[in-house]
């Protein structure tokens, strides 16, 4: 039976004047997802995150949804058995997912979504298949977990930020009060030096590789695979400096990338890509990203950044009608 659907275009739903009739929202905390968006493009943090114009989503991140909630559903099952989900189970999960997201959620509509349900359930048997039989996330009663992570401490500095922010403290907190913190979907909120409001969000894994040492876990849904560019982000680095802020040593960052079906390749695929930790400049980096990100809500400046992304931005079209936008200071 077709499910009745919740479309909305991605495209000219706002006008010149609702941007002009829009206040701030006042900035609670940041997140890695608004410094990308930043960085990508000033102009469409703005819309999005200060004023708050959301754009509905495609179908590739209905997809990622869904498949990220079998996932954790499945390791879940298998931190209290030590076995993941039936695939069955697992899949039953994504598809239902995908579907009520489908269903109660605006989305841009352009993609058909029978493909969207029957594409979810395939990438949901890769990563049943190729990840989930792998991992070993992080038990909050374990004996092996430190007891500094178990009560969530807080570590007053890290080593490699002393000399420069010698007054400043850089403490990690567990966001979810009323859970125990666990390798699995682990929420956190994090205080940087220099940046004034926290940053918050979530690791899809976290697993413990012998005493404090662990891998992090970032997973990826794609149309196609990805390069090892890709793996150049503050994602995971900001994951990385949670760990650390905690009393965890990440000696790996990683994505486990899974690959939409498509013609040449009709049952999906699996990538893993992987960086061992060196030293300490990409956690230096992810500090003085955020600072820019707050620097930028200090200035109140988001000029377009115009170039290729210009073509998928649900902005685009907004952009070109407003020429300036009005200068918030945080």
């Amino acid at each position: 039976m077709p499910i009745k659907l919740k479309k909305e275009t991605s495209s000219g739903v706002y006008t010149k004047e609702d941007v002009e009739a829009r206040e701030p929202y006042e900035i609670v905390s940041h997140s890695v997802t608004q410094l990308s968006m930043a960085l990508r493009c000033p102009r469409q943090r703005f819309f999005r995150y200060r004023i708050g114009l959301k754009i509905p989503p495609g179908g590739a991140m209905i997809i990622g949804r869904g498949v990220h909630k079998g996932a954790e559903m499945s390791l879940k099952k298998k931190q209290k058995t030590g076995k993941l989900l039936k695939d069955s189970d697992a899949k039953d999960i994504c598809v239902e997912y995908t579907r009520k997201v489908l269903k109660e959620e605006p989305w841009d509509g352009e993609a058909n979504a029978g493909d969207l349900i029957d594409d979810s359930a395939v990438m949901m048997d890769v990563w049943q298949e190729k990840v989930g039989p792998k991992k070993k996330p992080l038990h909050p009663e374990s004996d092996e977990w430190p007891k500094l992570v178990k009560s969530w401490e807080k570590v007053k500095h890290i080593d490699f930020l002393k000399e420069a922010d010698e007054e400043e403290e850089i403490k990690a907190d567990h966001d979810r009060k009323e859970e125990p913190f666990t390798g699995i979907e682990a929420g956190f909120t994090i205080k940087l030096p220099g940046v004034d409001h926290p940053v918050s969000g979530f690791i899809d894994v976290i697993e413990q590789l012998g005493g404090n040492r662990v891998e992090v876990t970032d997973t990826k849904t794609s149309g196609k695979r990805k390069s090892e560019l890709d793996l150049r982000t503050y994602q995971l680095w900001l994951y990385g400096l949670v760990c650390r802020a905690i009393g965890l040593k990440p000696v790996r960052l990683k994505y486990d990338v899974i690959i939409r079906p498509r013609p040449k390749l009709p049952g999906g695929d699996y990538q893993p890509l992987s960086i061992q930790v060196g030293d300490d400049t990409p956690y230096k980096h992810v500090v003085a990203a955020f600072r820019y990100l707050e620097k930028m809500d200090a200035d109140g400046s988001y000029p377009p950044n115009y170039g290729q992304h210009c073509s998928w931005c649900g902005y685009r079209d907004l952009c070109d009608k407003v020429s300036s936008v009005k200068t918030f200071a945080a």
